[in-house]
């Protein structure tokens, strides 16, 4: 190859290197550069005020060549071009097409932007050296644009990288590779396409924003100080480590999240206001991830593979997890937390397991939260390690097996304090330790075959003596083992017996609840049967089940016991019960109909409403010369229109909330309360037990 050396050039044309060896020694000033082939080297900065066009060819030396603030550049052709010496773009310069190889056994290889670089290619820009350091720079106010659909790399194989300005990416995907130290304070808005960080060290100090895509595919990737997400589209990280070590308070946003591999660690909060998938890969650090509420979204912990938590994961929306392990890791001093303010789905076969660390791990399902088995075989939470539950909203097991293997919160020593468990029918729900005494949570057992269990299968309700929550269960028999109490709510279903091997209690405080839809013990109507005595006070409160509707002469025995002691101080429901004190009896049935009555309630349809016809027997709303009676344990609610009647006898409760009620007639009952509405007539009404006037007109 020819050599020509010079000491300097200044060429008011046009000057190009297409195969000779051209040495400047010193300073020089080109309009026009042409660099198609051969070598462009020496220690003199050359400065191109015009157009510079490189489509092959070699820059190298230590001299610099500068693209001036009014020149532009184009880096076009498919020959590679090899960058041996510092060029500097202080104008706009079009990377079009071919590979830039730095090359630092040249000289000083280095890409520095102080204008506008755009990247439109698929081609890149390497390090290919035994020695030295390549360094790609854009500098303050300066700005990198990818556009073009393709894949273009700057920098990689240790190529440094600042960027001191802006890197837009607005197309195609912009791979960048840095060295031990690349980042800068300089700011990337990713308005389309895809920003991936492909290798490298990189501390960013700027913001990073924008609709499209930012990709962690091998690098090492540190926000620092103020710098953040402001709500990217995409945040992916399939390799590498993303730590988002940026100040308190500075919140990084995301529409979508996506993790198959690598690491998210750091102190800094995560916001996920969108999609969110982990399939694969470790979160650690002091930092929280939030996924948001969002009805739209799809958002899954899904694949085979192990996902490793050491950070705060809160899930605020809905979030189905499908597939995999989840390793509980405390080994980076970070309590794992998996925490529930949303609806957490499991319809996988997998468990969350403490994996390594000397922190306990921590699963809370907040107020107001479910957890949810919905298929799936058994899953866990908490195997093989320290890991505590805590359940302070709803666990429906509605399909499936779910296995509760860590330290429930609210199982101290045999109460169970606190929570809702729904258990469907077909489905089991393991607690580990679980022998309850005393309930004061509230549980459903929502079939014959709705399975509460220890970790040994052993019925968790196999010893219960005292409820104080709210127990409900259908189609089951519960067969505690001692006396059984009851302050709190204790619901049977239609089919449901509770047989105690001793005496059955309930207090003031307690409620009891009987469906009904037959006449038939455990088989039309839940039933008490405690092989002791009973002793009874609170309320009894009976629900009939549609379409069934009670003869005269049905009656129900909801309470069997050896002997009897008290009575119901509250009955609901419109039946009435009936004490044998011999027997140890509690029936229930319809109100007796009064001979000397025209119309008396017996609650046939299944409202407290005067103005339901059903009510009456016989069907039909009482007249102006009819006598009505309203029998024990009724309670009758008048709520509009004018209506006249003879009179209102028996020992049940009226209340009038609005309208006009006129009685014609001398009345008794054993409770009145008006809250609303006229009460008129020129009979007396006589309360034998409770008045209550709160505002409204009593005339006549």
């Amino acid at each position: 190859m020819d050599s020509v050396t010079v000491a300097a050039l200044d060429v008011d044309g046009s000057l190009t290197i297409s195969s000779s060896y051209l040495s400047v020694t010193g300073e020089s000033e080109i309009n026009v550069l042409a660099v198609a082939g051969g070598v462009l080297t020496g220690a003199g900065q050359v400065t191109v005020t015009g157009a510079f066009t490189w489509t092959g060819g070699t820059l190298a030396g230590p001299g610099g060549l500068i693209v001036g603030p009014s020149a532009s550049g184009a880096l076009t052709g498919p020959d590679a071009k090899i960058l041996g010496r510092p060029l500097r773009n202080d104008g706009s310069m079009v990377w079009s097409d071919g590979n830039i190889v730095l090359q630092t056994d040249l000289g000083d290889a280095h890409l520095d932007n102080f204008g506008t670089f755009e990247v439109s290619g698929d081609d890149q820009a390497a390090w290919d050296s035994d020695s030295g350091a390549a360094q790609v720079t854009n500098r303050p106010g300066a700005s990198v644009v990818k556009s073009g659909t393709g894949v273009a790399t700057l920098g990689n194989d240790g190529t440094g990288f600042s960027n001191q300005g802006t890197v837009e990416v607005s197309a195609g995907e912009l791979r960048v590779g840095g060295d031990a130290s690349s980042g800068g304070p300089g700011s990337w808005v990713i308005d389309g396409g895809t920003l991936t960080f492909a290798e490298g060290s990189w501390e960013l100090s700027g913001n990073v924003s924008g609709v499209g895509a930012v990709h962690v595919a091998g690098a090492t990737v540190r926000l620092s100080g103020g710098a953040r997400f402001g709500e990217v589209g995409t945040l992916s990280i399939s390799a590498g480590t993303l730590d988002l070590d940026n100040s308190p308070g500075e919140e990084n946003l995301t529409s979508y999240y996506t993790q198959s591999g690598g690491t998210l660690s750091g102190d800094g909060d995560l916001q996920v206001v969108g999609d969110f998938n982990w399939s694969g890969g470790s979160m650690t650090g002091a930092g929280t991830l939030v996924v948001a509420v969002d009805d739209e979204g799809y958002r899954s912990i899904s694949g085979p593979a192990l996902k490793l938590l050491g950070r705060h994961l809160r899930n605020d929306g809905a979030l189905d997890w499908t597939d995999g392990v989840i390793g509980m890791d405390s080994t980076g001093g970070n309590a794992p937390h998996l925490d529930n303010y949303g609806t957490f789905t499991i319809t996988g076969d997998d468990v969350v397991w403490m994996d390594e660390g000397s922190e306990p791990g921590l699963v809370t399902n907040r107020p107001g939260a479910t957890i949810l088995k919905n298929g799936g075989g058994p899953s866990g939470l908490g195997e093989y390690g320290d890991i505590d539950v805590v359940n302070e909203g709803t666990v429906t097991v509605a399909n499936g097996e779910l296995h509760l293997y860590g330290t429930l919160a609210g199982l101290s020593g045999t109460t169970l304090t606190g929570g809702t468990w729904y258990v469907a029918d077909g489905t089991t729900l393991a607690i580990r330790g679980a022998d309850i005494v005393t309930n004061a949570a509230d549980i459903t057992l929502a079939g014959p075959d709705a399975d509460l269990v220890d970790d040994t299968e052993a019925n968790a309700l196999r010893n219960l003596a005292v409820n104080e929550g709210t127990l409900s269960i259908y189609g089951k028999s519960l067969t505690p083992s001692g006396d059984l109490t009851n302050s709190g709510t204790l619901h049977l279903g239609d089919t449901t017996l509770v047989k105690s091997a001793g005496d059955f209690t309930q207090t003031a405080a307690g409620r009891l609840e009987i469906d009904i839809s037959g006449p038939v013990p455990a088989a039309g109507h839940g039933v008490l049967n405690p092989a002791g005595g009973a002793t009874v006070d609170g309320t009894i409160s009976a629900t009939l089940i549609a379409p069934f509707v009670p003869e005269p002469s049905d009656e129900f025995v909801v309470l069997d016991a050896s002997s009897l002691t008290g009575a119901f101080a509250t009955v609901e429901g419109g039946l009435v019960p009936s004490y044998d004190i011999a027997a140890g009896d509690v029936t229930l049935a319809l109100p007796n109909p009064s001979s000397d009555c025209d119309a008396t309630w017996d609650g046939g349809g299944l409202t407290n409403s005067w103005h339901n016809a059903a009510n009456w027997d016989p069907d039909g709303l009482p007249g102006p010369d009819d006598k009505v009676c309203i029998p024990e344990g009724a309670s009758v609610v008048y709520s509009s229109g004018t209506s006249t009647v003879s009179s209102i006898s028996g020992d049940g409760a009226l209340t009038l909330t609005s309208g006009s009620l006129e009685i014609t007639g001398e009345s008794t009952v054993a409770s009145l309360t008006v809250s609303n509405g006229i009460l008129d007539g020129a009979g007396d009404v006589t309360v034998s037990d409770a008045f209550t006037f709160a505002q409204g007109t009593l005339q006549g």
